[in-house]
């Protein structure tokens, strides 16, 4: 099977905007897809923008004078958008592994969001567990004796717990006895490391750091002697985004039967094209 790509030879090349820019080559009558990153208004199809919902007319190799039709379409999420910056500065903290990041801003980052850095020093299943001023964010765990950190910084990205919200009654509570934090034996079908915590005795913006079967540890000391808690998924700050989530590709000659369209998407910050997911 031919596969054509319009960013080259005879085609056209693509031009960026200000907001986001695809290149569309040859193939299926609609390509469904999902990015990871929250989109504007418009984005551009090679030619300029163009407006969620409405088509843009383009001729390719296989068409010949006939235009082929390209028309994006948009859908909302109402979850939380996931926050991605870095981290300049890292120390450790008042626990047990626990520590502080630096970063550029705190704009959108809340107490119990899962907080990712790849290969950095940050440990699987940390989450945010105070936020401090403009720049400053307190994590559960980190790994000691980072001395340095890259220019530029750790990418990291904050997001929202994904667990199953519940109404619980522990069958025993305590205090970790190395730092004096809650910590409960319950059920813990459904519950995940950043899920708020409320009910009797339970100080505001108790998160969960750890948990394993039948057991959870939690950020904060409490004063619980009885009664149900309740567990909720932690909340972005920054709520509800449009994305691009299909690409319908029509009118296409019989000429162009059996071409793939090759569709890549560019945002206006990198000049390779985004990962789709």
């Amino acid at each position: 099977m031919e596969i054509l790509n319009l960013s080259s030879g005879g085609g056209f090349s693509p031009k960026k905007s200000n907001k986001l820019r695809a290149v569309i080559g040859v193939g299926l009558i609609a390509a469904s897809i999902g990015i990871g990153s929250t989109l504007a208004a418009n984005i551009n199809i090679n030619s300029g923008p163009v407006e969620f919902g409405q088509g843009v007319a383009q001729t390719v190799a296989c068409s010949g004078e006939e235009s082929i039709i390209v028309t994006p379409s948009s859908t909302f999420s109402n979850e939380g958008a996931d926050i991605e910056t870095v981290y300049t500065e890292l120390d450790g903290g008042r626990y047990r592994e626990s520590g502080w990041l630096q970063v550029p801003s705190t704009t959108g980052i809340t107490v119990g969001m899962v907080v990712e850095d790849g290969d950095g020093p940050v440990y699987e299943d940390t989450v945010v567990i105070e936020v401090d001023g403009d720049t400053n964010v307190y994590i559960s765990k980190i790994a000691a004796g980072v001395s340095s950190i890259p220019s530029g910084g750790f990418p990291v990205t904050f997001s929202e717990s994904r667990g199953t919200p519940a109404t619980l009654t522990p069958t025993y509570h305590g205090q970790n006895e190395v730092d004096g934090r809650g910590d409960f034996s319950i059920d813990t079908s459904g519950l995940t490391v950043g899920m708020l915590i409320s009910g009797p005795g339970i100080q505001s913006e108790t998160v969960i750091t750890y948990v394993e079967s039948g057991y959870i540890d939690t950020s904060k000391s409490n004063t619980y002697a009885s009664g149900d808690l309740s567990f909720t998924n932690s909340v972005s700050g920054i709520q509800g985004s449009f994305k691009l989530s299909e690409i319908t590709v029509s009118n296409i000659p019989d000429t162009c039967n059996d071409k793939v369209f090759t569709i890549k998407i560019y945002d206006n910050t990198n000049p390779e094209p985004l990962k789709i997911s």
